[in-house]
C-alpha cells in the first residue's frame, strides 16, 4: 500500500464510518506532530482537523470522533460478505449477511498472525472495517436483528462498546 501523505502529515490509520472518513495524521517536523482529520469519501482531502501534541492524545481524539459519529449516524448497511477468524479455532472464516454461521476457509500453513493478516487486507481491499467484520461475526452467531450485528456499536478496532447509559444499576 502507498503512503498516503496531507500538508506533510504522513497518514497512519483510516476509518471510515458512512460516507465520512477520519484519519490520524503524523508530521515530525511539525509544532503539533500528529493531526485527525475528518473528510469525506466522496471526495478527496480532509477538512477539520484537531492537531496534537502525542500519539496517545490522536489516537484518544480519533477514537472520539469516530464513536461521536457512529453515535449520529443512521443505520449502517452491512457488507454483502467478509472475512473473519473464527473465535475458537482461529481459522479464517467467510461470514454472508443474513445467513447463520459461516463458510471454513481453509488454509493448513497459515499462523495466527498470517490469518489475521489475511482477512485484514482482504476485508480492506473490499472496503470493510473492523468493526463491520465485528458485527458480521456478531451477527452470523447471535441473529442479524440483535444490536451486537450493528456496526455502531463497536470501536475501529472491533471492539464492542460499553453502554453508555449511566442510568442502568450495578
Amino acid at each position: 500500500m502507498e503512503k498516503e501523505i496531507i500538508h506533510g502529515y504522513v497518514i497512519l490509520k483510516k476509518h471510515n464510518v458512512g460516507t465520512k472518513v477520519f484519519a490520524l495524521g503524523f508530521n515530525e517536523n511539525a509544532v503539533q506532530p500528529y493531526v485527525t482529520w475528518q473528510g469525506n469519501t466522496e471526495s478527496p482531502g480532509y477538512e477539520w482537523g484537531h492537531y496534537k501534541s502525542t500519539l496517545k492524545s490522536a489516537e484518544k481524539d480519533l477514537h472520539e470522533r469516530i464513536r461521536n459519529e457512529k453515535e449520529n449516524a443512521p443505520y449502517m448497511p452491512l457488507p454483502e460478505k467478509c472475512f473473519s477468524i473464527h473465535p475458537s479455532t482461529g481459522e479464517v472464516i467467510l461470514i454472508k449477511r443474513d445467513e447463520m454461521g459461516f463458510t471454513e476457509f481453509h488454509s493448513d500453513t497459515a499462523t495466527p498472525q498470517e490469518s489475521r493478516q489475511f482477512v485484514d487486507m482482504a476485508n480492506e481491499a473490499r472496503g470493510i472495517s473492523r468493526d463491520e467484520e465485528a458485527a458480521m461475526c456478531a451477527g452470523s452467531m447471535f441473529g442479524w436483528n440483535k444490536s451486537c450485528a450493528d456496526p455502531r456499536n463497536y470501536d475501529e478496532n472491533g471492539n464492542h462498546y460499553k453502554p453508555k447509559n449511566k442510568d442502568h444499576e450495578r
